[in-house]
């Protein structure tokens, strides 16, 4: 784990040196951001490393955003002086109105949780307007907090090179700590290369099985099960020694338990799908499959 401290001083503009008036009430405002896409792509790559996939993704990675929040509330520095309340914390969150996790949006969807979908391009797949949102959320949030003298702290989950400007004008001009959180493998170097005593980083890596899970259920209403997968017979009795198996695979896999049960089995059978099938080259699969039958 890293965890960087950096500083930077401009005397042409309000930062460290500037007073500021005591907020106006002991309990702290926290601001969480979040970049859906980044955090997950970037969390499915760290997920297929970490645990030596032959894919460069795991696309089964799904993130627990309640456990999400609770790692960023409590292992970010935030300041606790003459702090009386809990942190108001407010969670915001960005993504794509097409998106596999679309369904996960609409169940955190709290006072502590806003969600803002942006539609993907027709064009690249991308997701319009994201980091536009980001960062107008950000700056409206600082200067609000700083000009109404309110204690406020902002958690921001990004890499990207381009939000650096925003989060440094935060600390600089507003005088107030920004906490980046990242995965390493999505970090750009300005952020470890800047110095800034209210600017943190942190990795995301030493948490990644608190904060996500893998979802292997297989959905026929938005796929078509592969002709190269693994079809296993009447599975239940044989359960533990398939886990065993599986659990030492190199490819991340979906599951489908078939509706119908045959009549000498005494469980539905089920399918073994590779989930980066069209990734995996035939020869891998092949030797997969032979492993499989033995």
């Amino acid at each position: 784990m890293w965890d960087h401290v950096f500083s930077t001083q401009n005397p042409n503009i309000p930062g460290t040196s500037a007073t500021i008036n005591p907020p106006l009430a002991h309990q702290l405002k926290v601001y969480i951001y979040i970049d859906n896409s980044n955090l997950l792509v970037q969390g499915r790559r760290t997920y297929a490393f970490r645990h030596n996939m032959s894919a460069d993704e795991d696309p089964t990675w799904r993130c627990n955003y309640i456990g999400l929040k609770a790692i960023l509330t409590a292992k970010s520095r935030l300041s606790a002086d003459g702090q009386i309340d809990e942190p108001n914390v407010k969670v915001n969150l960005y993504g794509s109105t097409i998106h596999p996790a679309e369904t996960v949006y609409s169940g955190i969807k709290s006072d502590s949780f806003n969600v803002n979908l942006s539609q993907r391009s027709s064009w690249t797949g991308g997701e319009k307007e994201v980091d536009v949102k980001v960062i107008t959320d950000l700056m409206e949030h600082a200067s609000e907090a700083y000009f109404n003298h309110v204690k406020a702290e902002f958690i921001l989950v990004t890499g990207d090179r381009d939000m650096y400007y925003p989060v440094e004008k935060v600390a600089t001009k507003y005088n107030l700590p920004v906490h980046i959180w990242s995965w390493d493998n999505a970090l750009a170097s300005v952020y470890t290369e800047a110095h800034h005593p209210l600017i943190h980083v942190y990795s995301l890596d030493e948490y990644l099985e608190q904060i996500g899970f893998c979802e292997p259920n297989f959905r026929l209403d938005k796929n078509v099960i592969n002709p190269r997968s693994i079809v296993i017979l009447d599975p239940l009795p044989k359960a533990d020694e398939i886990e065993e198996f599986f659990s030492d695979w190199k490819f991340p896999t979906r599951r489908y338990e078939f509706e119908e049960k045959r009549a000498d089995a005494s469980s539905s059978d089920l399918a073994v799908v590779p989930a980066l099938s069209r990734h995996i080259k035939d020869d891998a699969l092949d030797d997969a499959f032979q492993a499989a039958k033995t």
